[in-house]
């Protein structure tokens, strides 16, 4: 990227940052209001005062949350333009992890988006579902029950939002080791899956090593993802061959072999892709641990002018 580009590519990000600013600022306030209205309604002991809480809380979280993720987006986007533009006929550095060796559990933000999705869901569901309460304790009708099942999905979501925290906090964030990168098709790779604890279970862990062509389509409310496997394979890794260490955790060795047919890993195009993933997992007392990691699996000899459209800036 030249410097001319490099400078652009700064500032269109900088404005778009301030115009999100901008767009994002008028919520922040009205939700900075209403937090204000809802403390001082609980200072005078009002009975409603719940209801500005609650608004506030969803206007405040809403629009710091998307200007923090816009903010990643961007810096996301930076760091892999950069990576592109230092290795171009080399798509497996284009990713940080993979270059190191080292992937994290792709699975790793889940507990923090499902507790944002939780708390905009029940800011908005719960003082409806009070409302449409009490209508039906004044005036009995049927059909009102029909939209307390909006309340029910924020409780399963609360639930939800739990069980992954707690299985974040009982395992870490879990990091697959590879001996080698690109992995190539045709050939043998081994590595070690790494996760905190020292528990091992008797049944040992399930590894399932899929390629997955993953397809998008529509937009906006409409949009979907559909994953189509292409191959895969299961293998066992049993608990004696699991490892404790002496600073905590357990390591799992593996050995794992991509056939020679297989189709490379191909995210050019950020709507129709093909991606490899090694899916771990295993029944523990309590919590069963379960992680997923995207594997580089690229040929020896990769195009030299790919310009995927994720490293757009």
């Amino acid at each position: 990227m030249s410097p001319e580009q490099s400078f652009a590519s700064r500032h269109g990000r900088q404005l778009l940052l301030g115009c999100v600013a901008l767009f994002m600022l008028p919520f922040a306030g009205a939700g900075l209001n209403l937090l204000l209205l809802g403390i001082r309604a609980l200072q005078r002991h009002e009975a409603n005062a719940f209801a500005p809480l609650l608004a506030g809380v969803l206007f405040t979280t809403l629009s710091v949350s998307i200007f923090a993720g816009v903010l990643v987006a961007t810096r996301n986007a930076a760091r892999a333009a950069a990576l592109l533009a230092a290795a171009p006929d080399q798509p497996w550095l284009w990713r940080p992890e993979w270059s190191a060796r080292r992937i994290p559990d792709r699975r790793s933000a889940a507990p923090v988006v499902l507790w944002v999705v939780s708390v905009f869901w029940n800011a908005v569901t719960i003082p409806v579902g009070f409302i449409l309460v009490r209508q039906f304790q004044e005036e009995p009708n049927p059909i009102l029950l029909v939209f307390l099942l909006f309340p029910l999905a924020g409780a399963l979501l609360i639930i939800g939002a739990i069980y992954t925290t707690l299985r974040r906090l009982k395992f870490g964030r879990s990091i697959c080791t590879i001996d080698r990168v690109p992995i190539v098709p045709g050939g043998s790779f081994q590595g070690e899956i790494e996760m905190r604890g020292d528990a091992v279970p008797e049944g040992g862990y399930r590894l399932l090593l899929i390629c997955v062509h993953r397809v998008t389509t529509g937009s906006g409310k409409n949009q979907s993802t559909r994953e189509t496997p292409l191959w895969q394979t299961e293998s066992r890794v049993t608990a004696a061959t699991a490892m404790r260490l002496a600073t905590g955790g357990v390591r799992v060795p593996f050995s794992l072999t991509i056939p020679a047919d297989a189709r490379a890993t191909d995210l050019l195009k950020s709507r129709d892709q093909i991606v490899w993933r090694l899916d771990a997992s295993a029944e523990m007392p309590g919590i069963d641990f379960a992680a997923s990691f995207e594997l580089p699996i690229f040929t020896p000899a990769p195009t030299a002018d790919r310009n995927p459209e994720w490293a757009r800036s």
